[in-house]
Parts: structure tokens; C-alpha cells; sequence
């Protein structure tokens, strides 16, 4: 998995599907359809507190850089470019001339090997989330026992995988005020998932939560969706 990877009509499609729907909030969500089929969106995490013996210890964030970039082979005509800024461990991807960004990282196992690719999307106003994280691990994981998300000491919370295709599984979760909260003052999110081809030997990956605050911040909220409008009804024929 490449980190300069951005997929912006799937992540458009994403939170399309979470804004409509009311993810739970104690139960695990329900498999979805097909990515062409809304589904539910993953149960939140709540952040356990810090003890106070151990405050919180903000990240130390570098100067963004930004760099423009093609989306794909640049010979190749009519590819859009994108434009990437660096902002610590992360990166923000915006369509150039469009308001489409995404906030990705991909997570290491314990030998530094990328192992998920981890993308970011605000969410219009109104929706049941303040953002969107969606999960891509590789093929080959073993779906049932879900992926395990944790921010620093907090409690762990298994997400549910919703589908596969070829590039991956994914996980889809909702993050509401508190888990943006947490992710801002933390220092990495801890992942766990697991291999059909060593199912009692979880992979332990770490995301990097340097530079997520000015990158979360540095996405644009995008606009509600606009409102159907009826069709309008046919006039009556005149009466004879």
C-alpha cells in the first residue's frame, strides 16, 4: 500500500453512506453490502481518561511542507493532480480545484513494514460523526476477530470488518468529538488484526498521532448535501 494513495470517490462514497445512517452505540455494527450499498457506521470509541499521574503529553508537530503531486501516471491524460501536504507522520491530500481532502497514514507492524492504510475525511454538518476513519488491511486478514483500535492506554475496541475487495478489507469508523479529542492529545493509535495464515498471533501496528492535529484541522468541513428537490407534479387535464 502506497501512502500517496488518495481515493477520493470512495471516501466521498463513505461518508455519503455514514451521514445517512445512526451508527450503534454499544452493539457491534452489522456486516454492510456492497460498497455501492450504504451501511452502518462502526460503534465509537470512547477514550479511557489518562491517569493523572500521566498527563497527556502533546506530540511536537514539524512544519507542514506541501508538494503537488499527479494521482497516477502523469503521462496518462486527464488525470487530476493532488496536491499533498506533510504535516508530522501524516499527510492531507486535496484535490486540486476541489474541496476533496483526506488525511491518511499507513500503520506499521513492529518491524517498520506498512502493513494498513489509514484515510481521514471530515463530514458535512449534520451527519451522525464529526469525521470518518476508514481501514484498509491487506487480504488474508482474519475477519472475525475484527480490528482492534486503541488510543495510548485506552480501552481497546474491536471494529467489525464490513467488506473485501481486491485491494483490501475494510473498516469503517465514525469519530465524534471525544475520539477526535483523544487523537488530538494522545501519541499514537494502537492496532491489532489478525492472519488466517497465524490466527493466534495478533499484528500489533502503531499509528503515529504526531501532526494530527494540524492535519485533522487543516481539512476542510464539507458543505451539507443539497436538498431533492420533488418533481414537479403534472398539471390537471382541462376539463371537457
Amino acid at each position: 500500500m502506497q501512502s500517496t494513495r488518495y481515493s477520493f470517490l470512495a471516501a466521498a462514497a463513505l461518508g455519503l453512506a455514514l451521514a445517512t445512517t445512526s451508527p450503534a452505540q454499544e452493539a457491534p455494527a452489522p456486516s454492510a453490502p456492497p460498497p455501492e450499498a450504504p451501511a452502518p457506521a462502526a460503534p465509537a470509541v470512547e477514550p479511557t481518561p489518562v491517569p493523572a499521574t500521566e498527563p497527556p503529553v502533546a506530540a511536537t508537530e514539524p512544519p507542514a511542507a506541501t508538494v503537488t503531486a499527479p494521482t497516477a501516471d502523469p503521462a496518462a491524460p486527464g488525470q487530476p493532480e493532488v496536491t499533498v501536504t506533510q504535516h508530522g507522520d501524516w499527510e492531507v491530500g486535496c484535490l486540486n480545484g476541489t474541496p476533496q481532502c483526506e488525511l491518511q497514514q499507513v500503520a506499521i507492524d513492529e518491524t517498520d513494514n506498512p502493513v494498513v492504510l489509514v484515510r481521514i475525511v471530515r463530514l458535512p454538518p449534520g451527519a451522525d460523526a464529526l469525521a470518518l476513519a476508514v481501514f484498509n488491511t491487506p487480504l488474508g486478514t482474519l475477519l472475525p476477530t475484527g480490528l482492534g483500535f486503541q488510543v495510548d492506554a485506552a480501552q481497546t475496541a474491536a471494529l467489525p470488518f464490513e467488506w473485501c475487495v481486491q485491494e483490501g478489507c475494510i473498516v469503517r469508523l465514525g469519530l465524534r468529538e471525544p475520539d477526535i479529542a483523544a487523537m488530538k492529545r494522545g501519541r499514537q493509535v494502537n492496532l491489532t488484526v489478525n492472519s488466517i495464515a497465524d490466527p493466534a498471533t495478533p499484528v500489533k501496528l502503531t499509528l503515529s498521532l504526531t501532526g494530527f492535529t494540524a492535519g485533522y484541522d487543516s481539512l476542510p468541513v464539507p458543505p451539507p448535501p443539497a436538498a431533492l428537490t420533488p418533481p414537479p407534479v403534472p398539471a390537471a387535464p382541462p376539463a371537457d
